[in-house]
């Protein structure tokens, strides 16, 4: 049995292929799981208690989130949300509805958070 060049390519290409999907499947799912309960949160008084480059986890844009006694951490998507995270200022009032997205920051500036995760309500 001969394996030609192609062939061993084509079997290199189809390996990698395969762990990248695993590899992002793997940290979607991990992503949505830490937000689940800021897209059911309604927050009516949220503030911007810290934000900074996570330089540990793959420089995510994080903004730290405070609504009461609870704290919420949302890691802003590269390149999807980079001028929404530029635009939130440490002690800027953060609201959102029910089941959303959505974010308005001190009543003025809107973005929604680009994530697409599978919820039931």
């Amino acid at each position: 049995m001969v394996i030609r060049k192609w062939q061993t390519y084509f079997m290199l290409v189809a390996i990698a292929g395969m762990i990248i999907i695993l590899l992002t499947v793997g940290k979607t799912s991990d992503i949505c799981k830490m937000h689940e309960e800021l897209f059911h949160a309604h927050l009516t008084s949220g503030v911007v208690i810290n934000k900074f480059l996570d330089k540990e986890n793959h420089s995510f844009e994080t903004v730290v989130i405070q609504e009461g006694d609870k704290s919420f951490t949302l890691l802003l998507v590269p390149d999807a949300n980079d001028k929404d995270f530029e635009h939130i200022k440490v002690k800027d009032k953060i609201t959102k509805n029910l089941n959303s997205f959505r974010f308005v920051v001190n009543g003025e500036y809107e973005f929604e958070f680009q994530i697409d995760c599978n919820y039931e309500h």
